[in-house]
């Protein structure tokens, strides 16, 4: 079965990776932060206008792979074999955001924002709620049911033939008084 679906699932292209800037854009950004060094060494304005000018012409260079980028995406897609409709499907879905909470002690607390604040919050308060019982609760219980017990072993034991004896002493459709 795993055959099957291997082989009649289109091969995905492979995209782009991160790093795999074209050289152009690799040398642009090389010479900006050369450029950012010598700025920051002289503070000459000349040095801060060529800095600035390779800053705007990375800027639109980047502009225009992201573009170019895009619209192979956009041609790449086919309504044929579905991939037109993933991006639709993803734009649809809600976007879950998870909402700052906040320790509900006798005065506000501080509002937990961040993931690892947030499990401390939790963890502290599951902490006070999922507590041990008291002890002593516990020994009356214990009491309780020693007692029931107790009365338990003082009923009588009845046969199946004297339940069928008061079942054939009560009178037709009554009820027992």
């Amino acid at each position: 079965m795993q055959q099957a679906a291997i082989q009649s699932t289109p091969p995905l292209e492979s995209q782009r990776s991160i790093n795999s800037a074209p050289l152009e854009i690799k040398q642009l950004l090389k010479d900006k932060r050369k450029a950012r060094a010598i700025w920051h060494r002289t503070h000459n304005p000349t040095d801060k206008t060529r800095y600035n000018q390779l800053t705007n012409k990375l800027k639109a260079k980047l502009k225009e792979l992201r573009e170019a980028s895009f619209t192979d995406y956009i041609q790449n897609l086919s309504r044929y074999d579905y991939s037109i409709w993933k991006p639709i499907k993803n734009i649809k879905k809600p976007k879950e955001s998870s909402p700052p909470i906040r320790e509900t002690t006798p005065t506000a607390g501080p509002w937990a924002r961040n993931n690892k604040e947030k499990s401390e919050l939790f963890a502290k308060y599951f902490a006070n709620i999922f507590t041990p019982h008291n002890e002593a609760s516990d020994r009356e219980i214990d009491q309780n049911l020693a007692a029931t017990i107790e009365k338990q072993q003082t009923v009588t034991i009845t046969s199946p033939k004297e339940i069928k004896e008061v079942i054939n002493s009560l009178g037709l459709k009554k009820h027992p008084d």
